[in-house]
């Protein structure tokens, strides 16, 4: 339902009049316009930025020490002066614009001085380097998109530093509790996370949540036992539905409920083989489900009537 189908719902619920619904629907055309200019501005500089790293990285060996030095300090010099002009004219969408590119430059100068100097840095300790550099600038910035690419950033310099080989051999020795054990750990980041409004705790809550489905999703599919592990994931992803039921949050219950059709769709092409299984399988899934619901409105009504018979 969109907003002018909400507004005309509430107008025929005699909660706004029809003037408000007016005011209501020019305030969100006025709000609309910006949003999507924003919106394909943000794609364009993405796009553009992914084009320039795809070719320094190409061409990379090719362009000699000398030109990479000057092209950064040349950029170097122009981001520090046009962000001391947004400050001082207090432009702040110019300001996160250089700070945006800023980040991408500090990446390219810890390449540049770590071949100008002869350091032997690894691509990990760079992704760490890049990090630790980019953290107050980071930090600066009034929009949560740097925050929700410099906490990859980190992660994979910090993961990258520890010896993989052992992580993955613990996850072969012992799949269940790893599973059990990073699924709680990133439920408890997003219980943590949930209510608090900064940029950088709104980015750690994104990222959990996606780790969260993106990890459950992933690693289940190495259990050898699929009734084993369309259990773990149906417990992981319940337990999420029912914070979003909880906390009333449409996005996260979107997002729940996407990835478990995925893994219902995967989960019939594992069983595909075998059509008689499938059959059965997901009807039992389907009676379960329609009947949730239906328990579920028979509840709801049962509560609603208490209620209406307590206010009379």
């Amino acid at each position: 339902m969109n907003l002018k189908q909400r507004t005309k719902f509430w107008v025929d619920q005699n909660l706004i009049t029809k003037e408000q619904q007016q005011k209501i629907l020019k305030q969100e055309d006025r709000r609309f316009l910006p949003f999507v200019l924003l919106s394909f501005f943000w794609m364009g500089v993405f796009c553009f930025v992914v084009g320039c790293f795809s070719l320094c990285y190409e061409y990379w060996g090719v362009i000699p020490l000398w030109c990479k030095s000057i092209v950064f300090s040349f950029f170097s010099f122009l981001l520090m002066v046009l962000g001391y002009q947004s400050i001082r004219k207090r432009k702040k969408f110019l300001l996160e614009i250089v700070l945006f590119i800023s980040f991408f430059i500090i990446g390219g100068g810890v390449g540049i001085f770590s071949q100008l100097f002869n350091l032997p840095i690894t691509h990990v300790e760079g992704l760490l380097f890049w990090a630790f550099l980019s953290f107050i600038l980071v930090f600066l910035a009034k929009r949560e998109f740097l925050f929700l690419l410099w906490i990859p950033l980190f992660l994979g310099g910090l993961i990258g530093s520890f010896k993989l080989e052992l992580l993955l051999l613990f996850f072969e020795q012992s799949p269940f509790f790893s599973i059990v054990l990073i699924e709680s750990i990133l439920f408890v980041i997003i219980l943590t996370t949930k209510n608090l409004h900064t940029h950088f705790l709104n980015a750690v809550y994104k990222w959990s949540v996606l780790l969260y489905f993106g990890f459950l999703f992933l690693s289940l599919r190495g259990f050898s036992s699929v009734l084993e592990s369309i259990v773990l994931f149906l417990f992981f992803t319940l337990l999420m539905m029912a914070l979003a039921i909880k906390e009333k949050r449409v996005a996260l219950f979107n997002v729940t409920g996407f990835f478990i059709f995925i893994r219902l769709v995967y989960l019939y092409f594992e069983l595909f083989d075998n059509k008689h299984i499938a059959g059965v399988s997901f009807l039992f899934i389907g009676l379960f489900l329609l009947l949730f619901v239906l328990l579920w409105l028979f509840i709801e009504k049962k509560i609603s009537a208490r209620k209406e018979s307590v206010l009379r």
